[in-house]
């Protein structure tokens, strides 16, 4: 993969999680949905619980793409998600080849 395409991502999501907690908010994980902005708490009997922001959205296919996530209003985003689903896309299929090559 490019790493011009990993820059424009890594950016893309950086801009994100540096809008105000209102903004992000508006992208917001439902109580029944896995997509959206949120909190992941990982809980364990032998540590602390411990929490982080995220946004889970799905990318590919196209068409499950749900963009009441996605922050549209980000310029680039859109863009540099829908490269990176591209590149990522493009690995997968090398990597299911090799496979099937190897059975």
């Amino acid at each position: 993969m490019k790493e011009e395409i990993l820059k424009k991502m890594k950016a893309a999501v950086a801009a994100f999680f540096e809008l105000p907690i209102e903004e992000k908010k508006k992208y917001g994980k439902a109580e029944n949905e896995i997509e959206g902005y949120g909190q992941n708490f990982g809980v364990s009997q032998h540590q602390k619980l411990d929490c982080s922001d995220m946004i889970y959205l799905i990318t590919l296919p196209s068409q499950n793409r749900n963009f009441k996530f996605w922050p549209l209003s980000l310029p680039g985003f859109k863009e540099a998600l829908e490269e990176y689903s591209r590149e990522m896309q493009k690995i997968d299929s090398k990597l299911w080849n090799v496979q099937k090559h190897c059975t």
